[in-house]
């Protein structure tokens, strides 16, 4: 086999492994959003049952307040899943855009700034929604992954794999980067030598 027939079949190995890699990544961030999005509106409903019961502010408020404080935090439960949904649906944002390599191990989601960033606002929103109602939240009231089972899945496990595979991505598509690089540099020397 000439060399470049070798090299040829080494892109296209890469290639296949590449898009194996891609239909990994997907079917991890599938996973990991059915998480989110039964886990999300738990968190928000936990949260704001936890402020009404801790803040004296609760007791002045009638039964018609608390019923429209119940609908609110479950409607906003909902568009907050629906959301991260429609935000981290595609396989983007979950692509490493960091400098350097991604980390190849890592117990959560914080190094991906992208989806950090989106999961962040949960807290944030509901911080909004309890003020609103008049009821104070914590500062530090933020989103966690969670670490049981959610939705026949083990969010902890997810996260692990999806780094895991992120880091063989990023690695694959920067050497077939380089590769390619290299190859339109022959390619152009070669031309500039022969004429």
């Amino acid at each position: 086999m000439t060399e470049g027939r070798q090299e040829a079949g080494d892109e296209a190995a890469d290639r296949a492994t590449l898009e194996q890699l891609e239909a990994r990544l997907a079917r991890d961030v599938r996973d990991m959003l059915a998480v989110l999005r039964a886990d999300v509106p738990v968190f928000v409903e936990r949260a704001a049952r936890r402020a009404f019961e801790q803040a004296p502010a609760a007791d002045a408020l009638d039964d018609a307040a608390v019923s429209g404080l119940k609908q609110g935090t479950r409607a906003l439960g909902a568009r907050l899943a629906q959301e991260l949904e429609r935000e981290l649906g595609a396989l983007e944002p979950w692509l490493w855009r960091g400098a350097g390599a991604p980390p190849a191990q890592a117990s959560d989601l914080a190094p991906n700034a992208a989806v950090q960033a989106r999961i962040d606002r949960i807290g944030a929103a509901v911080r909004e929604h309890l003020a609103a109602h008049g009821l104070p939240a914590a500062e530090e009231l933020a989103y966690r992954l969670p670490t049981y089972f959610v939705a026949g899945h083990f969010m902890k496990g997810l996260v692990e794999g999806y780094w895991q595979t992120l880091a063989l991505h990023h690695e694959l598509s920067a050497r077939l980067e380089r590769d390619r690089t290299q190859s339109t540099r022959e390619a152009r020397r070669r031309r500039w030598d022969g004429a």
